[in-house]
């Protein structure tokens, strides 16, 4: 063998094994297919608490951009509150995609008792980012009246009362928004108070937690101290208790 046979001979078998141990160039490389997981229909929407939403949430699952059938996707409801429970009583749905690469929950989901907003998610195997679908539970209708603050004050002669609040409430506890108020003082010959203009009436609208507020009340100056009401009722509505009162006191000074 010539020394130039030889170097050639010595180049090929260390390509050869430069090859060997990369797995050979000739070796075919496998790339996994690219999955994504879209919502179609279901979001946003919102349901009164303790009722069924009205429209089912689906996805639709591909594979490199075309649809991917026969694929399981579980939809999650979130386990805090405010939240929502499937027909099953549980916090999960999972379905299969059909032919079009779309999978729809088959069970009724309900809305939760505490009002708030959420997500449900929709995962499926490979796909980076789940869908979402943005939930909402609403309160129902109005039920209770409340004191929540203000009640049993003693400001001082001519002294300004702390805001007067009172809520309304759903069944489940949940505010309840745009509830008319009406506050009515009633005095007596020892002690009274008004609010702005010397009006002994006011009517305020609850806001979003079903709080109606009331804050420019203030002592009448009088000779002699004592006590006075609020009483705070609905104007369109019954709740329970049908009104609340508050006790205001007069101090005069020594």
């Amino acid at each position: 063998m010539t020394f130039r046979k030889a170097i050639l001979l010595s180049g090929g078998l260390s390509m050869i094994a430069f090859l060997v141990a990369c797995g050979g160039s000739s070796t075919p490389q496998t790339i996994p297919p690219t999955i994504k997981i879209t919502t179609t229909v279901g979001t946003p929407q919102s349901a009164i608490v303790g009722t069924e939403f009205t429209t089912a949430f689906s996805v639709t699952v591909t594979s490199n951009g075309s649809p991917a059938s026969g694929v399981s996707v579980t939809f999650t409801a979130p386990s805090g509150e405010p939240n929502g429970t499937f027909a099953t009583g549980g916090a999960t749905d999972t379905e299969t995609t059909n032919s079009s690469g779309v999978a729809t929950t088959l069970q009724a989901f309900t809305a939760g008792t505490e009002e708030g907003s959420y997500n449900v998610t929709a995962t499926t195997s490979g796909a980076a980012t789940p869908a979402t679908f943005a939930l909402s539970n609403t309160a129902g209708p109005a039920a209770d009246l409340a004191i929540s603050s203000g009640n049993d004050q003693d400001p001082g002669f001519g002294g300004s009362y702390k805001p007067l609040v009172v809520q309304v409430t759903d069944s489940d506890g949940n505010g309840v928004s745009g509830v008319s108020i009406t506050f009515t003082i009633t005095g007596n010959s020892a002690a009274s108070g008004s609010f702005t203009g010397g009006a002994t009436t006011e009517t305020q609208s609850t806001d979003a937690d079903g709080n109606a507020t009331v804050s420019d009340l203030v002592a009448n100056p009088t000779e002699v101290g004592g006590q006075f009401t609020v009483t705070a009722a609905p104007t369109t509505v019954t709740l329970t208790p049908t009104s609340v009162t508050f006790i205001e006191t007069v101090i005069i000074p020594k």
